[in-house]
């Protein structure tokens, strides 16, 4: 006999120490704004925790004695360690109660290792065989006879009840433990947040913010050590170096040197998880996106960006005009052309030059932002770049030249084609038949008699958006005997080129003739000055088309530039916009008047 009473009291005892382990993890005690029919109480302990010999004994602040009790023998823990005691309507619930029956305080709910028959209703508080509980009101007066009878001033010394009556009507929010589980009578680990019964009031694995937020820069043949440190974290921790595509290079618990990686963008990102990291998803080369571990992960919310730049020697890289250009065409006029470069070479020591080079390999000059492709004859060129050290030699072709210490060329060159494309300018602009139907409008150009219009598009865009909405091509048209032609609808006067009813928008928006073809502007293109001859915003009345003015470069082109209004006219009366003098300079604004439609 006395064998089977120890074997009984050490399962008792090895119970006793696992059902430690469950607390009271969120309490919703009251439904602001109607009745309480969503109240619940919720356990959290590891997956699947047995709950037996555990039960929930509810005491009335007023009284000082309990008011209910609920056995949980024969329940469990969820998988995720989550067991719900509540309403009915309550989400997720396991245990249901009657509505109503949870007050809302100043009371407190308590889980003992004991049966509901150890506390019919009156039953005093004790903190024999206590678990864990939680004394709370609603903006009530302290309820210090539960807190001193649970002997939680003892537990948790510095007590105090928890009030739950910052919220409003018709928003509902329950007393929650962040992070989920933790120590028992732990009363500071509740906070005020959205009701989450059977799920997790925050998620078990929290990235966190990397502390350094600048880029840092190091040179790829020198020590670059990086000590990583990580804010607001949750969950065992990593850090992962990717590439500039986001996939993996290697991965550290605290630090990392970038000496020997190639030259480039990097980037540190945090990777917090729970279990095991599933390794096959670290494999160098992989995507970071597809890291995962057995239970929970979660990426910092930032990424600590390193360049690692080649600080000696010669790196041609690659080449780029105006941001992305890969060729460029050039119209021989008076109109000036000029280019910004760019290179993404990494080489900090080494000399970066851009070369124009004929079509026979032949080197021209050097070119740079201030220089006019405009002046060049016509022909095919191409601009290549040259990184170098040293002093350079067999500069008179591409083929022979080469720096004294090092030299490299651009990985990539860039087409340049420069060609002879007759002039000619907006003259005269009519948008809108005021009083009736859009029949009889037209866009006039005026250039040299008999001048042909080929390589050129007429493009038109729409104010709203930004982009275009029609292009024309003028291959295989000419001017008149007089430089003019006409673009417009059948019902226009002396037209060379008809387009439908209506097609020519009113405003606010714009015309430009572009050197190119119609395929080049399919609608939607966006407004821009690339091979722009010339062009007009206009508007009846609108307001200012600031987008289409800064993206056709208007505004750098001709300085102080204003949208033209055509409204100053009645139904009947039809004006247009008119260049007084005819032609003149490109994008003279100026030089436009309202007039009778010539």
């Amino acid at each position: 006999m006395k064998k089977i009473y120890f074997l009984g009291l050490l399962l008792t005892l090895t119970f006793q120490a696992l059902s430690q382990n469950v607390v009271i993890n969120e309490i919703n005690a009251d439904n602001p704004g109607g009745q309480d029919t969503r109240e619940f109480i919720e356990l959290f302990s590891s997956p699947f925790t047995s709950l037996d010999s555990l039960v929930l004994v509810f005491f009335d602040g007023t009284t000082n004695v309990s008011y209910n009790a609920i056995d949980l023998d024969g329940y469990a823990c969820d998988n995720q360690g989550f067991f719900v005691v509540g309403n009915a309507l309550a989400v997720n619930v396991d245990l249901i109660f009657t509505n109503g029956i949870f007050q809302n305080g100043a009371d407190a709910v308590a889980l003992y290792h004991a049966n509901a028959a150890d506390f019919p209703n009156g039953t005093a508080p004790t903190g024999a065989n206590l678990i864990d509980a939680q004394v709370y009101g609603t903006n009530d007066a302290p309820a210090n006879n539960l807190i001193t009878g649970l002997t939680l001033d003892v537990l948790f010394p510095g007590y105090a009840q928890f009030d739950e009556t910052a919220q409003t009507t018709g928003t509902d929010l329950t007393q929650s433990r962040i992070p989920d589980g933790g120590a028992p009578f732990a009363n500071s680990a509740y906070m005020l947040q959205t009701l989450t019964p059977g799920t997790w009031n925050q998620p078990p694995c929290v990235g966190g913010v990397i502390a350094s937020t600048s880029a840092l820069s190091f040179c790829s043949n020198v020590t670059s050590l990086v000590e990583l440190t990580t804010s607001s974290v949750v969950g065992q921790y990593l850090y992962v170096i990717v590439d500039g595509n986001n996939n993996i290079v290697d991965t550290t618990s605290s630090s990392f040197d970038f000496n020997g990686l190639p030259s480039g963008i990097y980037g540190i990102k945090g990777f917090a998880y729970s279990g095991q990291l599933n390794m096959s998803t670290l494999t160098a080369g992989s995507p970071i996106s597809q890291m995962t571990s057995t239970a929970c992960f979660a990426f910092s919310t930032n990424t600590l960006t390193v360049n690692v730049n080649q600080c000696s020697g010669c790196d041609g890289a690659a080449i780029a005009i105006n941001g992305a250009a890969n060729s460029i065409t050039v119209v021989s006029n008076a109109v000036s052309d000029f280019y910004t470069f760019s290179n993404t070479s990494a080489s900090l020591t080494a000399t970066y030059v851009y070369l124009l080079v004929d079509a026979n390999g032949a080197i021209l000059s050097t070119v740079d932002n201030s220089f006019d492709f405009n002046a060049l004859p016509v022909g095919i060129y191409s601009i290549v770049g040259y990184s170098y050290e040293g002093t350079l030699t067999g500069t008179d072709s591409i083929q022979n030249i080469s720096g004294s210490i090092c030299g490299e060329v651009s990985s990539n060159v860039v087409g340049l084609n420069v060609i002879q494309i007759n002039s000619v300018v907006i003259n005269e602009i009519n948008a809108d038949n005021p009083g009736g139907t859009d029949t009889a409008e037209f866009i006039e150009l005026l250039g040299s008699p008999n001048a042909s219009l080929s390589g050129l598009t007429m493009v038109f865009y729409d104010g709203a958006t930004g982009n275009s909405y029609a292009a024309y091509d003028l291959d295989d048209y000419a001017t008149d005997n007089f430089g003019f032609f006409v673009l417009g609808n059948a019902g226009a006067a002396n037209v060379d080129f008809v387009i439908g009813n209506g097609t020519l928008q009113n405003g606010a928006d714009a015309v430009a003739v572009h050197i190119g073809n119609a395929v080049d502007f399919p609608n939607g293109t966006p407004a821009n000055g690339n091979n722009l001859m010339d062009a007009q915003v206009y508007g009846t009345n609108d307001a200012t088309a600031n987008n289409l003015i800064t993206g056709l470069t208007l505004n750098t082109l001709f300085p102080g530039y204003t949208q033209f209004d055509e409204t100053a006219q009645v139904a009947g009366t039809d004006l247009t916009q008119s260049r007084i003098p005819d032609g003149g300079a490109a994008f003279n604004v100026s030089q436009y008047v309202l007039q009778t439609l010539t």
